[in-house]
Protein backbone atom coordinates (compact mmCIF):
# COMPACT_ATOMS: atom_id res chain seq x y z
CA UNK A 1 0.00 0.00 0.00
CA UNK A 2 0.94 3.94 -0.95
CA UNK A 3 1.30 6.13 1.95
CA UNK A 4 -1.21 8.90 1.73
CA UNK A 5 -0.98 12.23 4.36
CA UNK A 6 -3.73 14.64 3.61
CA UNK A 7 -3.11 18.31 4.76
CA UNK A 8 -6.28 20.57 5.22
CA UNK A 9 -7.58 23.54 7.69
CA UNK A 10 -10.91 22.94 6.88
CA UNK A 11 -12.02 19.57 8.76
CA UNK A 12 -15.11 18.68 6.71
CA UNK A 13 -12.71 18.64 3.39
CA UNK A 14 -10.02 16.02 5.40
CA UNK A 15 -12.99 13.90 6.21
CA UNK A 16 -14.59 14.37 2.60
CA UNK A 17 -11.42 13.45 1.03
CA UNK A 18 -11.06 10.24 3.11
CA UNK A 19 -14.48 8.94 2.05
CA UNK A 20 -14.79 10.10 -1.61
CA UNK A 21 -13.45 6.47 -2.90
CA UNK A 22 -12.43 3.23 -1.56
CA UNK A 23 -8.22 4.39 -0.63
CA UNK A 24 -8.10 0.97 -0.46
CA UNK A 25 -9.21 -0.58 -3.47
CA UNK A 26 -6.92 1.67 -5.43
CA UNK A 27 -3.39 0.35 -4.01
CA UNK A 28 -3.58 3.45 -1.16
CA UNK A 29 -3.66 3.59 2.89
CA UNK A 30 -4.48 6.88 4.61
CA UNK A 31 -1.22 7.31 7.22
CA UNK A 32 -2.78 10.92 8.48
CA UNK A 33 -5.02 13.41 7.90
CA UNK A 34 -3.61 16.84 9.51
CA UNK A 35 -4.81 20.22 9.42
CA UNK A 36 -1.70 22.56 8.98
CA UNK A 37 2.02 22.47 7.31
CA UNK A 38 3.39 21.97 10.94
CA UNK A 39 1.85 18.60 11.53
CA UNK A 40 2.35 17.63 8.23
CA UNK A 41 5.91 18.19 9.31
CA UNK A 42 5.93 16.46 11.71
CA UNK A 43 3.92 13.59 10.42
CA UNK A 44 6.81 13.21 7.50
CA UNK A 45 9.91 13.45 10.08
CA UNK A 46 8.52 9.87 11.56
CA UNK A 47 6.92 8.12 8.56
CA UNK A 48 7.82 7.42 5.08
CA UNK A 49 4.67 8.84 2.87
CA UNK A 50 4.37 8.48 -0.91
CA UNK A 51 1.94 10.89 -1.75
CA UNK A 52 0.84 14.01 0.38
CA UNK A 53 -2.29 16.05 -0.58
CA UNK A 54 -2.27 19.61 0.34
CA UNK A 55 -4.29 22.53 0.75
CA UNK A 56 -2.94 25.75 -0.66
CA UNK A 57 -4.11 28.23 1.53
CA UNK A 58 -3.99 27.72 5.03
CA UNK A 59 -2.81 29.43 8.05
CA UNK A 60 0.43 29.68 9.53
CA UNK A 61 2.37 28.08 6.67
CA UNK A 62 1.00 28.05 2.63
CA UNK A 63 1.35 24.75 0.91
CA UNK A 64 2.70 26.24 -1.66
CA UNK A 65 5.60 27.22 1.32
CA UNK A 66 4.87 23.98 2.93
CA UNK A 67 6.16 21.94 -0.31
CA UNK A 68 9.02 24.43 -1.09
CA UNK A 69 10.32 23.91 2.69
CA UNK A 70 10.12 19.90 2.09
CA UNK A 71 11.79 20.20 -1.44
CA UNK A 72 14.47 22.43 -0.59
CA UNK A 73 15.41 21.02 2.58
CA UNK A 74 14.69 17.55 1.31
CA UNK A 75 12.93 16.30 3.94
CA UNK A 76 10.59 13.63 1.59
CA UNK A 77 10.49 11.87 -1.80
CA UNK A 78 7.14 11.79 -1.66
CA UNK A 79 4.82 13.08 -4.40
CA UNK A 80 2.60 16.05 -3.62
CA UNK A 81 -0.99 16.99 -4.81
CA UNK A 82 -1.91 20.79 -4.56
CA UNK A 83 -5.67 21.68 -3.10
CA UNK A 84 -7.48 24.34 -3.51
CA UNK A 85 -10.56 26.68 -4.75
CA UNK A 86 -8.60 29.75 -6.57
CA UNK A 87 -7.89 28.55 -10.00
CA UNK A 88 -4.88 31.02 -10.25
CA UNK A 89 -1.98 30.77 -12.74
CA UNK A 90 0.33 32.04 -10.08
CA UNK A 91 -0.15 28.88 -8.02
CA UNK A 92 -0.28 26.28 -10.36
CA UNK A 93 3.09 27.81 -11.96
CA UNK A 94 4.48 27.78 -8.13
CA UNK A 95 3.09 24.30 -7.72
CA UNK A 96 5.03 23.14 -10.99
CA UNK A 97 7.71 25.14 -10.23
CA UNK A 98 7.76 22.74 -6.92
CA UNK A 99 7.90 19.49 -8.86
CA UNK A 100 4.21 19.40 -7.85
CA UNK A 101 2.28 15.88 -9.56
CA UNK A 102 -1.22 17.64 -9.97
CA UNK A 103 -3.28 20.48 -8.89
CA UNK A 104 -6.96 20.14 -7.86
CA UNK A 105 -9.93 21.96 -7.93
CA UNK A 106 -12.07 22.19 -4.85
CA UNK A 107 -14.84 20.73 -4.64
CA UNK A 108 -13.13 17.69 -5.61
CA UNK A 109 -13.64 15.66 -8.33
CA UNK A 110 -13.91 12.07 -7.95
CA UNK A 111 -12.62 11.14 -11.64
CA UNK A 112 -9.93 13.45 -11.57
CA UNK A 113 -9.02 12.43 -7.95
CA UNK A 114 -8.45 8.67 -9.37
CA UNK A 115 -6.73 9.82 -12.61
CA UNK A 116 -4.08 11.56 -10.01
CA UNK A 117 -3.80 8.49 -7.90
CA UNK A 118 -3.33 6.36 -11.50
CA UNK A 119 -0.33 8.46 -12.35
CA UNK A 120 0.55 8.15 -8.69
CA UNK A 121 0.49 4.39 -8.96
CA UNK A 122 2.53 4.57 -12.56
CA UNK A 123 5.15 6.61 -11.22
CA UNK A 124 6.05 4.07 -8.61
CA UNK A 125 5.16 1.27 -11.10
CA UNK A 126 8.07 3.15 -13.08
CA UNK A 127 10.72 3.08 -10.49
CA UNK A 128 10.29 -0.41 -9.41
CA UNK A 129 10.36 -1.72 -13.13
CA UNK A 130 13.58 0.65 -13.19
CA UNK A 131 15.11 -0.79 -10.06
CA UNK A 132 14.10 -4.55 -11.21
CA UNK A 133 16.08 -3.82 -14.76
CA UNK A 134 19.07 -2.41 -12.90
CA UNK A 135 19.27 -5.68 -10.11
CA UNK A 136 19.05 -7.49 -13.88
CA UNK A 137 21.52 -5.81 -15.60
CA UNK A 138 23.98 -5.93 -12.94
CA UNK A 139 23.08 -9.64 -11.89
CA UNK A 140 23.65 -8.60 -7.97
CA UNK A 141 26.88 -7.60 -8.90
CA UNK A 142 26.56 -3.83 -7.89
CA UNK A 143 30.08 -4.36 -5.46
CA UNK A 144 32.28 -4.30 -8.24
CA UNK A 145 32.10 -0.78 -7.76
CA UNK A 146 32.53 -0.99 -4.08
CA UNK A 147 36.31 0.20 -4.06
CA UNK A 148 34.84 3.59 -5.97
CA UNK A 149 32.91 4.12 -2.56
CA UNK A 150 35.44 4.09 0.61
CA UNK A 151 33.01 5.56 2.92
CA UNK A 152 31.89 5.13 6.74
CA UNK A 153 28.08 5.54 6.80
CA UNK A 154 28.32 6.27 10.73
CA UNK A 155 25.72 4.77 13.66
CA UNK A 156 23.75 7.60 14.28
CA UNK A 157 20.69 7.09 14.19
CA UNK A 158 18.84 10.03 14.68
CA UNK A 159 20.57 12.20 11.83
CA UNK A 160 18.80 14.29 9.42
CA UNK A 161 17.44 12.52 6.19
CA UNK A 162 19.28 15.71 4.60
CA UNK A 163 22.80 14.73 6.01
CA UNK A 164 22.10 10.89 4.91
CA UNK A 165 21.13 11.20 1.67
CA UNK A 166 22.48 11.62 -1.93
CA UNK A 167 21.22 14.80 -4.43
CA UNK A 168 19.76 13.36 -7.44
CA UNK A 169 20.02 16.23 -8.74
CA UNK A 170 23.58 15.83 -8.51
CA UNK A 171 23.55 12.77 -10.37
CA UNK A 172 21.22 13.87 -13.29
CA UNK A 173 23.61 16.57 -13.79
CA UNK A 174 26.49 13.71 -14.10
CA UNK A 175 24.27 12.25 -16.51
CA UNK A 176 23.90 15.07 -18.43
CA UNK A 177 27.46 15.48 -18.95
CA UNK A 178 28.75 12.04 -19.60
CA UNK A 179 25.50 11.85 -22.47
CA UNK A 180 27.17 14.75 -24.08
CA UNK A 181 31.11 13.83 -23.25
CA UNK A 182 31.45 17.19 -21.44
CA UNK A 183 34.73 16.28 -20.07
CA UNK A 184 34.90 18.94 -17.83
CA UNK A 185 31.23 18.83 -16.12
CA UNK A 186 31.62 14.59 -15.71
CA UNK A 187 34.80 15.95 -13.54
CA UNK A 188 33.36 18.50 -11.78
CA UNK A 189 29.89 16.21 -10.58
CA UNK A 190 31.53 13.39 -10.23
CA UNK A 191 34.14 14.80 -7.66
CA UNK A 192 30.73 16.13 -5.90
CA UNK A 193 29.09 12.95 -6.13
CA UNK A 194 31.89 11.78 -4.63
CA UNK A 195 32.29 13.87 -1.59
CA UNK A 196 28.29 13.32 -1.26
CA UNK A 197 29.02 8.88 -1.12
CA UNK A 198 32.21 9.66 1.34
CA UNK A 199 30.70 12.15 4.13
CA UNK A 200 30.33 11.66 7.28
CA UNK A 201 26.86 10.90 7.98
CA UNK A 202 26.06 8.71 4.63
CA UNK A 203 23.19 6.22 4.67
CA UNK A 204 24.86 2.90 2.90
CA UNK A 205 21.11 1.71 1.98
CA UNK A 206 20.81 5.07 0.34
CA UNK A 207 24.30 5.16 -1.15
CA UNK A 208 23.58 1.80 -2.63
CA UNK A 209 20.59 3.10 -4.06
CA UNK A 210 22.34 5.59 -5.82
CA UNK A 211 25.03 3.78 -7.21
CA UNK A 212 22.34 1.34 -8.60
CA UNK A 213 20.37 4.53 -10.08
CA UNK A 214 23.28 5.40 -11.58
CA UNK A 215 24.67 2.59 -13.45
CA UNK A 216 21.07 2.35 -14.95
CA UNK A 217 21.12 5.45 -16.29
CA UNK A 218 24.67 4.74 -17.85
CA UNK A 219 22.48 1.82 -19.59
CA UNK A 220 20.17 3.68 -20.86
CA UNK A 221 22.51 6.19 -22.23
CA UNK A 222 24.05 3.38 -24.55
CA UNK A 223 20.29 2.30 -25.56
CA UNK A 224 19.54 5.66 -26.31
CA UNK A 225 22.58 5.98 -28.82
CA UNK A 226 21.91 2.05 -30.05
CA UNK A 227 18.71 0.16 -29.15
CA UNK A 228 19.88 -2.66 -30.52
CA UNK A 229 23.40 -2.54 -28.08
CA UNK A 230 24.17 -5.74 -26.04
CA UNK A 231 23.21 -4.77 -22.50
CA UNK A 232 25.33 -7.33 -20.96
CA UNK A 233 28.48 -5.96 -23.18
CA UNK A 234 27.50 -2.50 -21.98
CA UNK A 235 27.67 -4.37 -18.44
CA UNK A 236 30.92 -5.87 -18.74
CA UNK A 237 32.45 -2.30 -20.28
CA UNK A 238 31.46 -1.00 -17.06
CA UNK A 239 32.75 -3.43 -15.10
CA UNK A 240 36.28 -4.30 -16.89
CA UNK A 241 36.86 -0.61 -16.66
CA UNK A 242 35.92 -0.54 -12.80
CA UNK A 243 37.93 -3.57 -11.91
CA UNK A 244 40.90 -1.84 -13.91
CA UNK A 245 40.67 0.99 -11.83
CA UNK A 246 40.18 -1.14 -8.75
CA UNK A 247 43.87 -0.96 -7.40
CA UNK A 248 43.96 2.34 -7.00
CA UNK A 249 44.74 4.88 -3.68
CA UNK A 250 42.62 7.20 -5.06
CA UNK A 251 39.07 6.21 -5.57
CA UNK A 252 37.90 10.04 -6.12
CA UNK A 253 39.92 9.70 -9.46
CA UNK A 254 38.89 6.28 -10.11
CA UNK A 255 35.02 7.39 -10.30
CA UNK A 256 35.93 10.02 -12.48
CA UNK A 257 38.65 8.51 -14.87
CA UNK A 258 35.51 5.83 -15.38
CA UNK A 259 32.94 8.30 -16.15
CA UNK A 260 35.00 9.83 -18.36
CA UNK A 261 35.89 6.88 -20.25
CA UNK A 262 32.25 5.89 -20.11
CA UNK A 263 32.26 9.17 -22.25
CA UNK A 264 34.50 8.62 -24.57
CA UNK A 265 32.51 4.89 -25.39
CA UNK A 266 29.23 6.83 -25.82
CA UNK A 267 30.94 8.95 -28.48
CA UNK A 268 32.22 5.74 -29.82
CA UNK A 269 28.62 4.52 -30.23
CA UNK A 270 27.41 7.72 -31.33
CA UNK A 271 30.16 7.83 -34.27
CA UNK A 272 28.82 4.44 -35.91
CA UNK A 273 25.31 5.63 -35.56
CA UNK A 274 26.09 9.10 -36.74
CA UNK A 275 24.49 8.86 -40.31
CA UNK A 276 21.15 8.30 -38.91
CA UNK A 277 22.00 11.57 -36.56
CA UNK A 278 22.62 13.30 -39.46
CA UNK A 279 19.51 12.63 -41.27
CA UNK A 280 17.25 13.59 -38.70
CA UNK A 281 18.99 16.73 -38.00
CA UNK A 282 18.87 17.34 -42.06
CA UNK A 283 15.29 16.77 -41.31
CA UNK A 284 15.27 19.17 -38.92
CA UNK A 285 16.50 22.03 -40.80
CA UNK A 286 14.67 21.52 -43.67
CA UNK A 287 11.10 21.07 -41.36
CA UNK A 288 12.02 24.70 -38.81
CA UNK A 289 14.44 26.30 -41.17
CA UNK A 290 12.76 29.43 -39.48
CA UNK A 291 14.26 29.09 -36.12
CA UNK A 292 17.16 30.15 -34.72
CA UNK A 293 18.84 26.85 -35.47
CA UNK A 294 22.81 26.27 -34.11
CA UNK A 295 24.81 23.58 -33.90
CA UNK A 296 25.00 23.46 -30.36
CA UNK A 297 21.08 23.56 -29.75
CA UNK A 298 21.43 20.03 -32.11
CA UNK A 299 23.92 18.63 -30.43
CA UNK A 300 21.81 19.09 -27.15
CA UNK A 301 18.80 18.05 -28.80
CA UNK A 302 20.47 15.01 -30.05
CA UNK A 303 23.10 14.43 -27.41
CA UNK A 304 26.16 14.52 -29.66
CA UNK A 305 29.25 16.57 -28.86
CA UNK A 306 28.98 19.70 -30.71
CA UNK A 307 32.45 19.82 -32.16
CA UNK A 308 31.96 16.47 -33.20
CA UNK A 309 28.49 16.88 -34.78
CA UNK A 310 30.24 19.91 -36.68
CA UNK A 311 33.03 17.75 -37.99
CA UNK A 312 30.61 15.02 -38.92
CA UNK A 313 27.84 17.18 -40.44
CA UNK A 314 30.77 19.09 -43.23
CA UNK A 315 32.55 15.79 -43.87
CA UNK A 316 28.82 13.74 -44.87
CA UNK A 317 27.32 17.39 -46.75
CA UNK A 318 30.85 18.84 -47.36
CA UNK A 319 29.85 22.08 -45.86
CA UNK A 320 29.00 23.73 -42.27
CA UNK A 321 25.84 23.36 -40.32
CA UNK A 322 25.69 27.15 -40.92
CA UNK A 323 26.37 27.29 -44.93
CA UNK A 324 23.87 24.25 -45.25
CA UNK A 325 21.42 25.93 -43.18
CA UNK A 326 21.79 29.25 -45.16
CA UNK A 327 21.20 27.59 -48.44
CA UNK A 328 18.57 26.11 -47.09
CA UNK A 329 16.65 29.33 -46.38
CA UNK A 330 17.74 31.26 -49.52
CA UNK A 331 15.84 28.42 -51.48
CA UNK A 332 13.20 28.87 -49.42
CA UNK A 333 13.14 32.66 -50.12
CA UNK A 334 13.71 31.99 -53.90
CA UNK A 335 10.66 29.84 -53.76
CA UNK A 336 8.84 32.89 -52.55
CA UNK A 337 10.14 35.14 -54.59
CA UNK A 338 8.97 33.42 -57.59
CA UNK A 339 5.76 32.48 -56.22
CA UNK A 340 4.33 35.39 -53.85
CA UNK A 341 4.12 38.91 -53.95
CA UNK A 342 5.67 39.39 -50.88
CA UNK A 343 7.59 42.26 -50.13
CA UNK A 344 12.04 41.96 -49.56
CA UNK A 345 12.11 42.20 -46.19
CA UNK A 346 8.90 40.04 -45.67
CA UNK A 347 10.57 36.85 -47.46
CA UNK A 348 13.84 37.99 -45.20
CA UNK A 349 11.80 37.54 -42.12
CA UNK A 350 10.03 34.29 -43.16
CA UNK A 351 12.62 32.50 -43.96
CA UNK A 352 14.20 33.23 -40.47
CA UNK A 353 16.59 36.14 -41.15
CA UNK A 354 16.16 38.98 -38.94
CA UNK A 355 18.96 40.86 -40.70
CA UNK A 356 17.66 42.32 -43.94
CA UNK A 357 21.21 43.38 -44.73
CA UNK A 358 22.60 39.88 -43.82
CA UNK A 359 19.55 38.25 -45.92
CA UNK A 360 20.99 40.09 -49.00
CA UNK A 361 24.57 39.24 -48.80
CA UNK A 362 23.77 35.50 -48.05
CA UNK A 363 21.45 35.45 -51.68
CA UNK A 364 24.35 37.41 -53.39
CA UNK A 365 26.61 35.12 -51.98
CA UNK A 366 24.70 32.19 -53.26
CA UNK A 367 22.37 33.35 -56.31
CA UNK A 368 24.95 36.48 -57.61
CA UNK A 369 22.39 39.35 -57.22
CA UNK A 370 19.92 40.59 -55.00
CA UNK A 371 16.59 39.33 -54.65
CA UNK A 372 15.40 42.11 -56.11
CA UNK A 373 17.23 41.61 -59.14
CA UNK A 374 17.00 37.82 -59.05
CA UNK A 375 13.11 38.35 -58.85
CA UNK A 376 12.88 40.91 -62.37
CA UNK A 377 15.32 38.62 -64.32
CA UNK A 378 13.24 35.35 -63.83
CA UNK A 379 9.91 36.91 -63.72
Amino acid sequence: MLKVLLVDDEPFILEGLSVLIDWNKEGFEIAAKVSNAYEALEVLAREQIDLMITDIKMPGMTGLELVEKIRREKLSGAYFAMLSGYNDFEYVRTALHNECLDYLLKPIDKEELLRMLDRVRQCFEALRQKQRETNAFLGGGADFLTSLRNFDPGSDVNRNDADRTVDKQLIDELIRAVKINDREDISRYARQLYADMTKEKSDAAMINMAVNYLMFELLHLASEQDENCSQGDVVQFIREAALDKADSEDNEASLTALLLEYGDYLMDLRASQSHGVLSRIEEDIKQNYKENLTLKDMGKKYYVNAAYLGQSFKKQYGESFKDYLNRVRIEKAVELLLYSDKKIYEIAEEVGYKDLDYFINKFIALKGCTPAKYRKQVK
